[in-house]
C-alpha cells in the first residue's frame, strides 16, 4: 500500500481508541510475525509488526502508567527529509513511490503528560548501516519535538516477566460471577504458608466449581491488578499465597 493511499485512508490520525496506525498487521497479507492485540486501555487492537513489538506493547500497556499508546506513528516527511539532508543520507524506501514516509514503532503518552518514542529492533540488526541511519533520523526527529526516544531490543524483554504477562493478560476481559467471592477467599487466607494450589482447591470445593475455573478467575484478578505479585518470578500454582498482594 503506497503512502498516498495510506494518507487517503486516514492512517496515522486519531487518538486513543480512534488511532489508526500508519502500518497495520494486515498489510501485505498474513504473516505469523504480525499480531493484532486487543488493547487493555481502550476498545481497539494494537498492530504489532513483529513478535518483539507484540511483547513490548503487551508489557508496556500492562506495566506502565499510560494514558495512551500509539503504534506505527508516521513522521512528517518534510522534517525527516531535512534531517536526512543535514546528515548526508540518501533517500530510503521504494523509489517508485513519490512519498517515503518513515514511522516510529511506538509513542507512549503517560498519565503525567510525559511522552516517549520507541523504536523496537532485534539486537542483531543494530550493526546494519541502514538501520542505524534510520535510527539517527528518528532520534533527531523526536529530539526536535522534545520527546525522549530510544531503541528497545529483545534484551529489554525479561523472559519470565513476559511469560507471566502473556499468561494472565488474555483474562483481563473476563467478568466471572465468582470473581469477588474468589478474591475474598484468597485474601482471607493470605497469611497462611500454603500453596496457591491448595488454597484454590479449598475455594473450589466451597463454591462447588472446578479447580480449573478458580485458576482462571485467579488469572483474571491478576490481569485486572486486583492481585499483584513480583512479575519477575514464575507464576505457578506452587507459589505461596503469601507471595501475592491484594489491592482491593
Amino acid at each position: 500500500m503506497s503512502d498516498v493511499s495510506k494518507i487517503k485512508a486516514g492512517r496515522g490520525t486519531g487518538t486513543k481508541e480512534n488511532w489508526i496506525p500508519w502500518n497495520l498487521s494486515t498489510d501485505g497479507g498474513v504473516n505469523s510475525r504480525k499480531h493484532a492485540i486487543p488493547s487493555i486501555l481502550y476498545n481497539r487492537e494494537l498492530h504489532a509488526l513483529s513478535t518483539y513489538e507484540k511483547d513490548y506493547f503487551t508489557m508496556l500497556e500492562f506495566l506502565c502508567d499510560l494514558d495512551e499508546i500509539r503504534e506505527q506513528v508516521p513522521l512528517d516527511l518534510a522534517k525527516t527529509d531535512e534531517i536526512r539532508r543535514k546528515c548526508g543520507f540518501k533517500k530510503v524506501g521504494n523509489p517508485h513511490y513519490k512519498h517515503r514516509i518513515m514511522s516510529t514503532d511506538c509513542l507512549l503518552i503517560f498519565k503525567n503528560g510525559k511522552k516517549k518514542a520507541l523504536s523496537i529492533k532485534p539486537e542483531s540488526e543494530l550493526n546494519n548501516p541502514k538501520v542505524l541511519q534510520t535510527a539517527q533520523i528518528e532520534c533527531m526527529y523526536w529530539n526536535e519535538l522534545n520527546v525522549d526516544w530510544s531503541i528497545g531490543t529483545e534484551k529489554e524483554i525479561p523472559s519470565i516477566l513476559i511469560t507471566n504477562i502473556n499468561m494472565i493478560r488474555p483474562h483481563f476481559f473476563q467478568n466471572d460471577v465468582f470473581a469477588n467471592t474468589v478474591y475474598e477467599g484468597l485474601s482471607s487466607r493470605q497469611n497462611r504458608n500454603e500453596s496457591l494450589r491448595r488454597i484454590l482447591s479449598e475455594i473450589s470445593k466451597d463454591l462447588k466449581i472446578l479447580s480449573g475455573t478458580s485458576w482462571k478467575i485467579f488469572k483474571q484478578l491478576c490481569a485486572q491488578k486486583r492481585i499483584t505479585f513480583d512479575y519477575n518470578n514464575p507464576l505457578t500454582k506452587d507459589c505461596l499465597i503469601s507471595q501475592f498482594y491484594f489491592t482491593h
